[in-house]
């Protein structure tokens, strides 16, 4: 299972997770490294008894996971994903830091993508994936998924339109495109 973000509009990516609506922490922008706008692509299948989830881009954004109350290697955390093997989270401060690097900077075209399995929200807002001061993917306590995009000076907001379904794996997929200005959210397809 895995998270992409892309800097363009051509490719889908995903991600998973058991207990929280993010199965990683990351962006991806497409499956691999041969594809173009490919920023960063998280599997979250790294199941190694490290704390290091790999970035398989080609642009080593790899993220580096973190439970500050529990087990920080991968492997404590592996489960049965929607494709192959995915992490899961407790939802209260685990999470994976992929860092700050220029690459994971896109708002001028972008693809976020996420296969994911929600159990009990355990924040208001459940954060998927994101990059402070530029972008966020998340989902509400409502089960609605919703991103914002700091565009322009300012943050621009678009929430989907069907919520998501607890404890089933669901697709989402946002995308941006700045010469159209259009901020669309896609569910299971």
């Amino acid at each position: 299972d895995l998270v992409r973000v892309q800097h363009d509009l051509t490719d889908w990516g995903e991600m998973a997770d058991s207990n929280k609506p993010y199965g990683g922490g990351g962006l991806v922008e497409s499956a691999s490294s041969e594809i173009s706008g490919c920023i960063g692509h998280w599997k979250m299948n790294d199941n190694a008894a490290n704390t290091i989830v790999v970035d398989d881009s080609g642009k080593s954004n790899d993220g580096a996971f973190n439970d500050p109350t529990g087990d920080p290697n991968t492997d404590a955390h592996s489960i049965t994903g929607k494709i192959n093997t995915a992490l899961t989270f407790d939802g209260i401060d685990d999470h994976i830091n992929c860092g700050n690097d220029e690459s994971l900077d896109a708002t001028d075209a972008i693809t976020i993508a996420a296969w994911v399995k929600p159990g009990i929200l355990q924040t208001q807002w459940d954060r998927v994936v994101g990059k402070d001061s530029a972008y966020v993917f998340y989902v509400r306590d409502t089960y609605q998924f919703t991103s914002e995009l700091y565009i322009d000076g300012g943050w621009r907001s678009a929430a989907g339109n069907a919520g998501i379904t607890q404890g089933v794996w669901n697709h989402l997929a946002m995308t941006y495109d700045s010469i159209t200005k259009i901020h669309r959210h896609y569910k299971n397809g």
